[in-house]
């Protein structure tokens, strides 16, 4: 692991990044990788959007996705990472299902299918690389997605339905799932400009106002002294967003009045106002450039005898302008050039003479390098199942063609959310800011006149995230997770009878393909160690793993580590009860696809004997239940992305946890905890007790539960957990030399009386294969490698024989990579489905340097 871990950062001087100094930790196997590296080493970072064909879905629909991967400081696409997470969480904060996508040239794409059972709700998809749980959720890719269950109609019923439930004629009931929110105010906030308000100096107040969801609400206000006299009136706009002017007097506090939509009131204050400082205000002095206006009061200057500070520009930890500026009145103002910035959101600060930040101000710039897409269709109607022709083009500011990488949906109009996000308010605002930005296209809608101004109120009220960069240069940080090329596979060859380690023997991998196996190879280290990277899988693969001497002699035992990385925790948050008006967007029903299971015994061991449902005997003791209810976890396929039974175990039930005692000889086994207590469990599998006891040693104990622990979860059909109660008795610790004295009492040397206590049971049902019978020296199993899409369904009726039947799709069509040629074009070809509706289609993507692009269209199916 040290060796991959110092090869890794070697290949990473080649990425030009931010430079900071790694804090060197233990390694330790059971946790994450940590190490110290080079002096010369760049730290980089990543960011990842998905694309999804839509926002809203009906249980039993397919939701598709592209994901893009870029160098967070230049959203240029990325290579340092080939492997991504994507998740589907439920309201209930559950990851429900779970992908590894593989990533070529920083692309990568998939589906989640959204079974006829799943609940109505908002459901998150989460992407992320393994490199990006470095640094927290700060580069976690989330969205939102909303989920309708409908009752089961009829097929003949169903383009019926479908537009009745859009004229909101049809009394068909939508099954829609409520999550309890408790009665929540709406809430407002202010935000002085720069930071603070300062006594006597005109600055900027911004302000929000949000209900219980976080959405904007519009409010209403005037802005009181403590005497009663009114300073100054404020009205927001529809999202709840406003500013205005004060000249604030230190020695008085500023009562806020007012109501949210007109009908709920509210009092507030306003932040108190500091006897010294400075205030920044930032406007456009024209289109290519910003007045940046620094005030400040005379109390302040005299503690500037040389009248100097220094004015800043900083974007993603990278300083682009650094310049002091001298101070001559108590205003001061400054032209600065846009073309000095980054494309993006930047900050401007104002350090004194100390360095210390004084007040810091956020300013969004355009791209520079502006580029044009547009669609051109063929037709402005069609009919149902017509066929459309689009035309994809692509330029640049001088109108020359330009190569980029798209993902293209058409879906029915019903079923997009207007100003929903998409790669460029991704890349250049969501993941720079905090919290939720409501409606995030509405700032890049050329259309929008107002949007500069209401981007400005954004960035003056939802903040920055400034303040992980600074701390990522100013502060060491530790790296735990490293930039993954393919999966690994580790694990540890040790002697078959004795846990000696053999190091210096051959461990080879092969990964059996329908053409032809591809091996992989490593040497085992002093401590009988092997890691094998890199490795390329996809879907559930057979490999073999298999270890030999120099002599090509099999040797030894190979213990298999788990290949499963484990997911991010999941965060829970409120599901609101969604609105009237979006129940219209529910319309498809499509079928499901049924499970497979089968039980049975590949091994043989001593039985047990079930008195009854309250008894149980084992080797050592006869149990009872006393009242304790069962734990039973059926495993689905769902379950498989858990990978192996220990860690379906710990993330499935409500009482297991992980033996992370680092002195325990027992470490990683599988403990519960009762009556201040950790105990390990019994395993009873397929009704046959395991052959130990308690008093076996470790060793024992270690190669029985491993050898089960380590059991692919596919091969495993259900788990129960028993809570039993042993009752007080004599233990012999030394059975042999036991007798009867001449009392009939029996005597051990150092027996003793032990206490009744709990004792857990793990009841395992295993399929037939779960434990064939294999050499030690060699592992058969299967992997879950790169998870492959499916392929979306696009009919072609070309004939008129084949325009029979019902087409009721909502996504008509979905292609996830879209290139256009030398000339900037792509051409798109796809069918209609039967439903007459409005069919948006949208365009979204990332050119050759980063720049992202969004362009839309629409057509009508009358």
């Amino acid at each position: 692991m040290e060796a991959k871990l110092s090869r890794f950062l070697l290949l990473t001087t080649a990425f030009l990044m931010l430079a900071v100094t790694l804090k060197a930790q233990t390694l330790v196997d059971s946790i994450p990788r940590t190490a110290k590296p080079d002096a010369g080493f760049k730290l980089f970072f990543e960011k990842v959007y998905l694309h999804t064909d839509r926002e809203n879905y009906v249980s039993g629909e397919n939701s598709w996705f592209k994901a893009y991967l870029v160098n967070a400081q230049t959203n240029v696409p990325i290579s340092s990472s080939k492997n991504l997470y994507v998740e589907l969480i439920s309201p209930e904060a559950k990851i429900i299902d779970r992908e590894v996508i593989r990533l070529n040239n920083g692309t990568g794409n998939g589906d989640f299918k959204l079974q006829d059972s799943i609940p109505s709700g908002n459901y998150r998809i989460r992407a992320y690389t393994n490199w990006m749980r470095n640094f927290g959720d700060n580069f976690i890719f989330e969205k939102t997605i909303t989920v309708f269950s409908t009752t089961n109609l009829e097929s003949s019923k169903h383009l019926d339905n479908r537009n009745k439930i859009l004229s909101g004629s049809s009394s068909s009931q939508i099954n829609t799932k409520k999550t309890s929110v408790k009665e929540a105010l709406p809430t407002i906030q202010f935000f002085p400009e720069s930071g603070s308000l300062v006594e006597n100096v005109a600055g900027l107040v911004a302000f929000k106002a949000e209900d219980a969801a976080g959405n904007g609400i519009a409010v209403k206000g005037s802005v009181y002294t403590e005497k009663g006299d009114t300073v100054i009136h404020f009205e927001s706009t529809a999202v709840g967003m406003g500013s205005f002017f004060l000249v604030p007097d230190v020695n008085k506090k500023y009562l806020v009045k007012g109501v949210f939509n007109n009908k709920v009131p509210f009092t507030s204050t306003l932040p108190s106002a500091l006897k010294k400082g400075f205030v920044m205000h930032v406007a456009d002095a024209d289109s290519a450039s910003f007045r940046v206006t620094i005030s400040t009061n005379q109390a302040t200057l005299q503690d500037y005898p040389n009248h100097e500070i220094i004015l800043t520009g900083r974007q993603d930890g990278q300083r682009f302008l650094n310049g002091p500026v001298t101070f001559n009145l108590l205003h001061l103002n400054i032209r600065v050039p846009k073309a000095q910035f980054p494309a993006g959101i930047s900050t401007l600060t104002v350090y004194d003479n100390l360095a210390k930040p004084q007040c810091e101000r956020l300013v969004y710039v355009e791209e520079k390098n502006s580029v044009h897409a547009s669609f051109t269709t063929d037709k402005s109607a069609y009919q149902p199942k017509e066929k459309v022709t689009l035309k994809l083009k692509v330029t640049d500011a001088n109108y020359q063609p330009v190569k980029a990488n798209f993902s293209v949906a058409a879906v029915d109009e019903n079923f997009t959310s207007k100003n929903s996000i998409n790669i460029t308010s991704y890349f250049l605002l969501q993941s720079e800011l905090r919290g939720n930005i409501q409606d995030p296209g509405i700032y890049f809608d050329t259309t929008n006149t107002n949007r500069f101004k209401q981007l400005d109120l954004l960035l003056l009220t939802q903040g920055w995230r400034d303040y992980l960069w600074r701390r990522l240069a100013d502060t060491s940080i530790k790296i735990s997770y490293l930039p993954e090329q393919g999966f690994d596979i580790s694990g540890r060859l040790r002697q078959k009878f004795a846990d000696k380690p053999l190091p210096g023997k051959n461990i080879a991998l092969t990964v059996n393909g329908s053409a032809m196996s591809t091996r992989y190879n490593a040497l085992t280290d002093a401590a009988g160690k092997f890691h094998l990277d890199n490795i390329e899988l996809y879907g559930k693969q057979s490999v073999s793993l298999a270890a030999t001497n120099d002599k090509d002699k099999n040797a030894g035992l190979i213990e298999l580590d788990s290949a499963k990385t484990n997911p991010l925790p999941v965060k829970a948050i409120p599901d609101f009860e969604t609105d009237s008006s979006t129940l219209k967007k529910q319309l498809l029903i499509e079928q499901s696809f049924s499970k497979r299971q089968s039980l049975s015994d590949t091994i043989k061991l001593k039985g047990i004997t079930v008195k009854s449902n309250k008894f149980v005997t084992l080797r050592d003791a006869t149990v009872t239940s006393f009242g304790y209810p069962d734990e039973t976890l059926n495993v689905t396929a769902k379950d498989y992305y858990y990978e192996d039974l220990r860690n379906y175990i710990l993330h499935i039930s409500k009482q297991a946890h992980i033996d992370n005692d680092p002195l325990s000889a027992r470490a990683d086994a599988i403990v519960f905890f009762a009556e201040g207590k950790k105990w390990y469990p019994r395993l009873i599998v397929n009704n046959r007790e395991l052959p130990f006891t308690d008093d076996d040693p470790d060793e024992v104990f270690n190669a029985y539960y491993n050898q089960y622990y380590n059991i692919p979860i596919d091969k495993v059909e259900k788990v129960v957990i028993k809570r039993m109660i042993k009752p007080a008795g004599m233990v012999l610790s030394n059975p042999t030399n036991s007798f009867y004295n001449g009392m009939g009492t029996l005597v051990s040397p150092g027996s003793k009386i032990e206490e009744a206590h709990p004792i857990f049971i793990i009841y395992l049902t295993l399929k037939p294969d779960a434990l064939l019978t294999q050499k030690a020296s060699t592992i058969n199993t299967e992997l879950d490698g790169y998870y492959q899409s499916r392929v979306f369904y696009a009919p072609k009726y070309d004939q008129q024989k084949q325009k029979t039947g019902s087409d009721l799709r909502t996504t008509i069509y979905w292609e996830p990579n879209v290139i256009t040629n030398a000339n900037g074009e792509a051409t798109i070809i796809f069918y209609n489905a039967d439903v007459k509706t409005k069919i948006s289609i949208v365009a979204q993507g990332l050119t050759d340097k980063g720049v992202p692009v969004v362009t839309k269209t629409a057509y009508k199916i009358p």
